[in-house]
């Protein structure tokens, strides 16, 4: 579903030609069952909720220990360059929730508002608030002074620099980071409180600049001359495969472009709760994985070749080979799978290419 978008759930099962995606029939799960389980989706125990009004009560409650574990993993399992940057982020939503938000200048302007701290370089998500309305206790915990604070916490004290914009930038918040080792760029409005309105009130002409510094702070004037948990965690969920994906491109040495690496996960995904070949529907046409039509045979001979003569690459030995050295091993085979239409050794590497996802290993 991150790769294929439709319009409704339904269509993925759909069997008119025009919106008809054959590989959903060959997982062995129906339409009504697929649904049926969709709406058990639960994330943490309800009867343990606090109700709204009541003392502890928490807007994100029901997806909280998903969440948890998200922030925890993207701060642990990667160290962020020097340069990062602090913005809003929405996952587009227009059902009925108190704290949903309207951005003017988001491509989806009603929804649910994320602040995020990520790498400036890559876009990697390293520390995530999700805005759920005004504090039950503290009265200024949704200032940009203290939304900052918060998600800046795990890198201070390692001159990190944040880059922000007007709406988290002032005077105020740059003097705390650089009390905790942190530097901070953005930019301000004139009337910001602590700002030298006095200066910066002079009309400037194209290519001119003021400038106004006090201690560490400097400030630059200048003209240019040119439903809501589903929908959260499946948002949660598709940032959490652009991390990966972004680790993945850093740590291997085959690039796979985000596309291809989604789909791998998919495909892993699936074999992974059992849905292997031996499990299919038997309506499955499908993938290497999926289906039991997947048998040896001879290559067919090509010219004056006759059948048997004709050779190809075996497609395991040659991936296990990029995969472990970033060269293909050239390994030559007679036989392949008709239904892949790839060349396969007999035998040991025709059997791990259709019964594992990451046959390469």
């Amino acid at each position: 579903m991150c790769l294929v978008k439709k319009p409704s759930l339904r269509d993925y099962w759909n069997s008119e030609p025009i919106l008809r995606t054959t590989y959903t029939k060959t997982l062995g799960m129906s339409r009504d069952r697929f649904l049926a389980i969709f709406t058990m989706l639960h994330l943490n125990d309800n009867e343990r909720r606090v109700a709204r009004d009541q003392p502890g009560y928490d807007p994100l409650y029901k997806i909280k220990p998903f969440l948890n574990i998200l922030t925890t993993r993207f701060r642990d399992v990667y160290t962020p360059d020097e340069n990062l940057t602090i913005d809003e982020a929405i996952c587009p939503f227009r059902g009925r929730i108190f704290f949903r938000v309207y951005i003017k200048g988001k491509p989806h302007k009603y929804g649910i508002k994320i602040y995020e701290l990520c790498e400036a370089i890559s876009g990697y998500v390293h520390s995530l608030q999700v805005y759920a309305g005004a504090h039950e206790t503290e009265e200024d915990y949704n200032t940009a002074f203290s939304v900052v604070n918060r998600l800046c916490e795990p890198v201070t004290n390692k001159w990190h620099t944040v880059y922000m914009d007007r709406y988290f930038t002032s005077p105020k918040l740059f003097d705390h980071l650089w009390t905790v080792e942190t530097k901070a760029v953005g930019t301000v409005t004139a009337n910001r409180k602590e700002m030298p309105k006095d200066i910066f009130s002079e009309k400037l002409k194209k290519g001119e600049k003021l400038t106004a510094q006090r201690d560490h702070l400097l400030a630059i004037k200048w003209q240019e001359i040119t439903e809501v948990v589903e929908k959260l965690f499946f948002h949660l969920f598709d940032l959490a495969l652009v991390n990966a994906h972004i680790l993945h491109r850093k740590k291997c040495v085959k690039k796979l472009t985000l596309h291809k690496f989604i789909a791998k996960v998919a495909e892993s995904l699936v074999t992974s709760v059992g849905m292997e070949m031996t499990i299919q529907s038997r309506l499955s046409t499908g993938g290497r994985l999926v289906g039991r039509d997947h048998f040896p045979h001879r290559i067919p001979g090509i010219g004056s070749k006759q059948k048997g003569h004709t050779q190809r690459t075996c497609k395991v030995c040659a991936d296990r080979g990029k995969h472990h050295t970033g060269k293909a091993t050239q390994k030559y085979t007679t036989i392949y799978c008709a239904r892949c239409d790839v060349g396969l050794c007999i035998g040991n590497c025709f059997e791990i290419y259709h019964t594992r996802a990451n046959y390469w290993e």
